[in-house]
């Protein structure tokens, strides 16, 4: 399991029954409605600006801003939620 599938793994197991049931009524194309409250969250829970290995992860990946690193953790989170449906 890599790094991304363990923060998957971690945000899922501590999302409250509420957040969960907002990810699987949620669209793809809705996601972008989470950048602010939810991407601003893992950006800070993961420190997602000052680095570590999951920037470094996103980074070896060609990703290299928060925004985008939150995003790709989000939609990962989308398709974990939905494969969980």
């Amino acid at each position: 399991m890599d790094i991304l599938e363990k923060t998957v793994v971690d945000m899922i197991n501590n999302m409250s029954e509420e957040v969960v049931e907002s990810f699987k009524k949620k669209k793809e194309d809705e996601l972008c409605q989470m950048h602010h409250g939810y991407g601003t969250h893992i950006r800070n829970k993961y420190r997602l600006w000052g680095g570590g290995e999951l920037s470094d992860y996103f980074k070896s990946q060609g990703v290299r801003h928060p925004d985008n690193m939150s995003t790709k953790i989000i939609k990962a989170i989308w398709v974990k939620i939905q494969e969980l449906k």
